[in-house]
This record gives structure tokens, sequence and C-alpha cells, in this order.
């Protein structure tokens, strides 16, 4: 296994462990073996992370048409368009600053090819980021394919990434 350089001990440690005895020694090395396991771990994590948001870059960049997602990073590191910005458009919404039919009625016209939520949208009626009108479009125009569970989170309801299709017309 590797060691990170910022793990080793300077020169003038040396000197300094070497007077501390070996007892003082070993334990100084499980500390280090511990912060060098610290490290693997968090880099583990990392690469999961990359590999995981790799996939889901190839996917974005293959969806022809709009996307609407709740995490705009994932449409900014593509190189694609932010249509709803969730917190503040929602807010503003709420306070009368901003007429969300302009939302809404993309929504009715099934322009986003997909839609990336952080919750199963059937199961919500409104919160600060969607309003009750929000949700209303986006439940009778769009339906769930599917989810994916984010690196790292684990337990009963782990984050995950919802992922919606436009609904065929009846």
């Amino acid at each position: 296994p590797f060691l990170f350089v910022s793990a080793l001990p300077k020169p003038n440690e040396v000197a300094h462990w070497c007077s501390l005895g070996i007892k003082h020694v070993v334990v100084l090395i499980h500390k280090l073996e511990q912060r060098q396991t610290s490290y693997i771990r968090i880099w583990k994590e990392m690469e999961e992370k990359k590999v995981f948001f790799d996939k889901i870059s190839a996917m974005l960049q293959k969806t022809k048409g709009h996307i609407l997602s709740e995490d705009m990073g994932l449409l900014v590191a593509n190189g694609r368009e932010i249509y709803y910005e969730p917190f503040p458009m929602g807010q503003m919404s709420y306070s009368g600053l901003w007429d969300q039919k302009l939302i809404t009625d993309a929504l009715d016209r099934k322009e986003f090819s997909v839609a990336i939520l952080y919750f199963y949208a059937p199961a919500l009626k409104a919160n600060r980021n969607f309003t009750r009108d929000f949700m209303k479009a986006f439940n009778r125009n769009y339906k769930f394919v599917g989810r994916t569970v984010l690196p790292g989170e684990t337990g009963p309801s782990p984050q995950s990434l919802y992922f919606y299709g436009p609904k065929e017309n009846a």
C-alpha cells in the first residue's frame, strides 16, 4: 500500500521518535497506519463517486433535448442549459415575484426529455423548491423511469437520483 507524503515523519521527528523508546514508536506507527487507512478510504470513495458521475455524464451527453435537473451541477458539468433553479425560483413563485406559468407550460408541453430529481415525485405535493402547481404539472406529464442511489449512501432512505421521462399521450 502507498503512504501519502504528508503522513511521513519529517527527518527531525525521526530523532525525536528514537528518544521516545520503542513503545511510543509503535503507537506512533499505528497512528500513521490509521491515517493511511483513512486516506485510502477517502480515495476509494472519491473514485467511486467519479465512476458514478462519469456514467451519469455519459447518459446526459447522449440525451437529446432539454433536461430538467434538481442538481444543476450535473447540467453545468455536461454543458447543458439550466431551465429551472429549484430553490430561488420556487421561493420567488411562492412570493409572487415570478410567474411559474413558464415552467408549468413547458412541463405540460413535455419539453424535457429527462428530468432528474432527488425525490419520488408522485409522493410529493409541494415543498420549498417546487410549488403545488409545479408538482401537479410534473406528475401529470412525467413518469418515473428509474432510481440510482448516490455512492456512499446507505440506510433506509439513501440519497438518490430519480429519473423521469415524458408520459406518452393517452
